[in-house]
């Protein structure tokens, strides 16, 4: 019965950690960031990140997160963050052309 219910302990902190992790993938992401380019890289990471995901949000940023948490070097790591910052710029501009057109047309 002890192993049971150990059983049943240790596969739902699995689950919990889990749905986590992918509730929270930004920080996965920088954690791998911080991996490749040294601890310093960590805030960086997160304070962009952090910006990002309120200015395009999370499906947004979907793509660049994961490649983010695959990147095999720092370089490419870093390529990640400006994908991630470049399709933030796009939507932002995007936001914005369509704000000036809907207070031009009226």
């Amino acid at each position: 019965m002890k192993w049971l219910l150990l059983l049943v302990l240790v596969c739902a902190g699995a689950y919990a950690w889990w749905s986590w992790g992918e509730t929270h993938p930004e920080i996965a992401a920088c954690a791998r960031f911080a991996e490749l380019c040294g601890d310093g890289a960590r805030k960086r990471c997160d304070d962009s990140l952090d910006a990002l995901l309120r200015t395009s949000g999370r499906e947004a940023l979907k793509p660049s997160l994961k490649c983010l948490r695959q990147a095999s070097s720092c370089p490419e790591a870093s390529g990640c963050m400006a994908g991630a910052a470049g399709r933030a710029g796009l939507r932002a501009a995007e936001d914005f052309f369509k704000g000036l057109g809907e207070s031009l047309g009226k």
